[in-house]
Protein backbone atom coordinates (compact mmCIF):
# COMPACT_ATOMS: atom_id res chain seq x y z
CA UNK A 1 0.00 0.00 0.00
CA UNK A 2 1.03 3.47 -0.83
CA UNK A 3 0.07 6.60 0.26
CA UNK A 4 -0.23 10.43 -1.24
CA UNK A 5 -0.17 13.28 0.86
CA UNK A 6 -2.01 15.83 -1.44
CA UNK A 7 -4.20 17.94 -2.76
CA UNK A 8 -7.31 14.55 -3.08
CA UNK A 9 -7.76 12.76 -5.74
CA UNK A 10 -11.04 11.99 -8.38
CA UNK A 11 -11.49 8.65 -8.25
CA UNK A 12 -14.52 6.58 -8.46
CA UNK A 13 -16.94 5.64 -11.39
CA UNK A 14 -17.56 9.10 -11.78
CA UNK A 15 -14.12 10.36 -12.34
CA UNK A 16 -10.54 9.51 -13.82
CA UNK A 17 -11.38 6.08 -14.88
CA UNK A 18 -7.83 4.97 -14.62
CA UNK A 19 -8.37 4.72 -10.52
CA UNK A 20 -11.17 2.83 -9.51
CA UNK A 21 -10.99 0.67 -7.24
CA UNK A 22 -6.98 2.37 -6.68
CA UNK A 23 -8.12 4.28 -3.42
CA UNK A 24 -9.31 2.13 -1.18
CA UNK A 25 -8.89 4.59 1.82
CA UNK A 26 -8.15 7.45 3.38
CA UNK A 27 -8.42 10.41 5.26
CA UNK A 28 -9.14 14.28 5.27
CA UNK A 29 -7.19 16.53 7.65
CA UNK A 30 -9.47 18.75 9.15
CA UNK A 31 -8.29 19.99 12.95
CA UNK A 32 -8.58 16.45 13.42
CA UNK A 33 -8.31 13.34 11.79
CA UNK A 34 -11.04 11.26 9.75
CA UNK A 35 -10.93 7.73 9.02
CA UNK A 36 -12.95 5.23 7.16
CA UNK A 37 -14.37 4.90 3.49
CA UNK A 38 -12.61 7.80 1.35
CA UNK A 39 -15.54 10.84 1.51
CA UNK A 40 -17.01 12.98 -1.59
CA UNK A 41 -15.27 15.52 -0.49
CA UNK A 42 -11.85 14.29 -1.83
CA UNK A 43 -12.55 15.84 -4.97
CA UNK A 44 -9.35 17.34 -6.26
CA UNK A 45 -10.15 20.45 -8.26
CA UNK A 46 -6.54 21.54 -8.32
CA UNK A 47 -5.92 18.03 -10.31
CA UNK A 48 -2.02 17.63 -9.09
CA UNK A 49 -2.61 14.69 -5.94
CA UNK A 50 -5.03 12.53 -8.95
CA UNK A 51 -1.97 13.58 -11.55
CA UNK A 52 0.51 11.83 -9.02
CA UNK A 53 -2.16 9.08 -7.74
CA UNK A 54 -2.06 8.26 -11.58
CA UNK A 55 1.52 8.26 -12.36
CA UNK A 56 1.83 5.53 -9.10
CA UNK A 57 -1.12 3.18 -9.48
CA UNK A 58 -2.87 3.89 -12.52
CA UNK A 59 -4.55 0.52 -14.08
CA UNK A 60 -3.00 -0.72 -16.21
CA UNK A 61 -3.83 -2.78 -19.05
CA UNK A 62 -7.08 -2.05 -19.53
CA UNK A 63 -7.15 -0.45 -23.00
CA UNK A 64 -6.99 3.25 -22.44
CA UNK A 65 -5.13 6.14 -20.37
CA UNK A 66 -2.14 5.39 -18.94
CA UNK A 67 -0.28 2.83 -16.21
CA UNK A 68 0.98 3.79 -13.30
CA UNK A 69 4.21 2.51 -12.49
CA UNK A 70 2.81 0.42 -9.29
CA UNK A 71 -0.44 -0.30 -11.44
CA UNK A 72 -2.06 -3.18 -8.92
CA UNK A 73 -0.82 -1.61 -5.82
CA UNK A 74 -3.69 0.06 -3.64
CA UNK A 75 -3.54 4.13 -2.61
CA UNK A 76 -3.74 5.30 0.76
CA UNK A 77 -4.66 8.99 0.52
CA UNK A 78 -4.37 11.42 2.57
CA UNK A 79 -5.75 14.94 1.57
CA UNK A 80 -4.19 17.93 3.17
CA UNK A 81 -5.68 20.75 1.08
CA UNK A 82 -8.32 22.13 -0.57
CA UNK A 83 -6.34 24.51 -2.25
CA UNK A 84 -2.71 25.08 -3.21
CA UNK A 85 -1.20 25.80 0.30
CA UNK A 86 -1.16 23.46 3.20
CA UNK A 87 -0.32 24.03 6.93
CA UNK A 88 2.62 22.35 8.52
CA UNK A 89 -0.10 20.90 11.47
CA UNK A 90 -2.46 19.38 8.10
CA UNK A 91 0.75 18.15 6.13
CA UNK A 92 2.43 15.99 9.53
CA UNK A 93 -1.06 14.57 10.14
CA UNK A 94 -1.49 13.39 6.84
CA UNK A 95 1.99 11.64 6.90
CA UNK A 96 1.22 9.93 10.35
CA UNK A 97 -2.01 8.73 8.99
CA UNK A 98 0.02 7.01 6.26
CA UNK A 99 2.79 5.37 8.72
CA UNK A 100 -0.21 4.41 10.80
CA UNK A 101 -1.79 2.77 8.02
CA UNK A 102 0.98 0.93 7.46
CA UNK A 103 2.07 2.65 3.89
CA UNK A 104 5.44 1.59 2.71
CA UNK A 105 6.05 4.43 0.26
CA UNK A 106 4.46 7.89 0.97
CA UNK A 107 4.55 10.24 -1.46
CA UNK A 108 4.66 13.65 -0.50
CA UNK A 109 4.63 16.70 -3.07
CA UNK A 110 4.65 19.01 -0.49
CA UNK A 111 7.67 21.40 0.80
CA UNK A 112 8.36 24.40 2.21
CA UNK A 113 11.65 26.40 3.70
CA UNK A 114 11.48 25.70 7.73
CA UNK A 115 11.76 22.67 9.53
CA UNK A 116 9.46 22.17 12.46
CA UNK A 117 9.15 19.80 15.58
CA UNK A 118 6.03 18.21 14.80
CA UNK A 119 6.73 17.42 10.92
CA UNK A 120 10.24 15.54 11.79
CA UNK A 121 8.32 13.37 14.07
CA UNK A 122 6.19 12.97 11.34
CA UNK A 123 8.76 11.56 9.18
CA UNK A 124 10.34 10.06 12.51
CA UNK A 125 7.34 7.82 12.56
CA UNK A 126 6.87 6.68 9.19
CA UNK A 127 10.58 5.64 9.14
CA UNK A 128 10.28 4.09 12.68
CA UNK A 129 7.56 1.92 10.82
CA UNK A 130 9.43 1.05 7.93
CA UNK A 131 8.35 3.23 5.52
CA UNK A 132 9.74 5.42 3.05
CA UNK A 133 9.31 8.98 2.12
CA UNK A 134 9.18 10.57 -1.34
CA UNK A 135 9.12 13.95 -1.22
CA UNK A 136 9.68 17.25 -2.86
CA UNK A 137 12.89 19.04 -2.72
CA UNK A 138 10.50 22.69 -3.47
CA UNK A 139 9.06 24.46 -6.48
CA UNK A 140 10.92 27.93 -5.04
CA UNK A 141 13.75 28.17 -7.80
CA UNK A 142 17.04 28.10 -4.98
CA UNK A 143 19.30 25.58 -4.51
CA UNK A 144 18.48 23.96 -0.87
CA UNK A 145 16.73 21.89 -0.14
CA UNK A 146 12.95 22.03 1.47
CA UNK A 147 11.69 20.25 4.15
CA UNK A 148 10.38 17.02 4.90
CA UNK A 149 12.94 16.54 2.30
CA UNK A 150 15.90 18.13 3.95
CA UNK A 151 15.55 16.14 6.74
CA UNK A 152 18.66 14.04 7.52
CA UNK A 153 17.28 10.44 7.01
CA UNK A 154 18.30 7.56 4.73
CA UNK A 155 15.06 6.52 4.23
CA UNK A 156 13.76 10.25 2.21
CA UNK A 157 14.05 10.47 -1.54
CA UNK A 158 14.39 13.75 -2.19
CA UNK A 159 12.90 14.43 -5.99
CA UNK A 160 13.07 17.82 -8.03
CA UNK A 161 12.40 18.48 -11.44
CA UNK A 162 12.76 21.53 -13.95
CA UNK A 163 9.88 22.61 -16.72
CA UNK A 164 10.36 22.12 -20.22
CA UNK A 165 11.77 25.61 -21.66
CA UNK A 166 14.03 26.62 -18.78
CA UNK A 167 16.94 26.42 -20.69
CA UNK A 168 19.99 28.53 -18.48
CA UNK A 169 17.24 28.83 -15.32
CA UNK A 170 17.58 25.29 -14.02
CA UNK A 171 18.80 25.08 -10.45
CA UNK A 172 19.56 21.52 -9.33
CA UNK A 173 19.46 20.46 -5.50
CA UNK A 174 23.12 19.90 -4.24
CA UNK A 175 23.58 16.87 -1.98
CA UNK A 176 26.18 18.88 -0.08
CA UNK A 177 23.15 21.33 0.89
Amino acid sequence: KMGVVDTGCDYGKNAHPDLINVIREGVLTRPYLVGGPVPNSYYDKHVHGTAVTSVMSANGNNGRGITGVMWRSHVFMAKVSKNKSVSVDRLAQGITACADANCKVVNCSISGPSKYYMLEWSVDHLLNKGGLLVSAAGNSNRSSKQYPAAYPHPNIISVGGTMYGNKGHERWIDSDN
